[in-house]
């Protein structure tokens, strides 16, 4: 599921409010994994939680970031060009961060102050105290 969110977001597609929603979510989501160290089972908490209602409009949640530029980077046919499953391993999440690393560059306030604002509040309310994990089903 990381590997879905960092080609999404590699591939960000022309400024529209389905694509500065969608940049957003899979920013939000890599930015919950890989800086704040949530779950990778935890992938669909950390989207509903970045897309769930709150007071304001929704269309004006997001604002379009101009896309980094890839060129260079690693792609999804570098990770299936490992020549093992560890390799392919290695590589996936060298790709994940890359992607992430790109956007963070520009826009790493940016990104982080959606999850502070999104997704943040509920996870201080809603915490496995136990496993540290946001809690499902709230």
């Amino acid at each position: 599921m990381e590997i879905v969110n960092a080609y999404a977001a590699q591939h960000p597609g022309q400024p529209s409010a389905q694509s500065i929603r969608s940049v957003a979510i899979h920013l939000a989501v890599l930015h919950g994994l890989v800086i704040r160290g949530v779950a990778p089972g935890n992938v669909m908490w950390l989207r509903r939680r970045v897309l769930r209602e709150q007071p304001g409009s929704r269309r004006d949640r997001f604002e379009w970031l101009d896309p980094p530029d890839f060129a260079g980077s690693i792609t999804v046919a570098g990770i299936a060009a490992g020549p093992t499953p560890q390799a392919r391993m290695v590589r996936a999440q060298e790709y994940i961060r890359n992607v992430l690393d790109l956007w963070a560059a520009r826009y790493g306030a940016i990104v982080a102050s959606w999850y502070v604002r999104f997704v943040v509040p509920d996870q201080v309310d809603c915490l496995d105290r136990d496993r540290q994990t946001p809690c499902h089903g709230r």
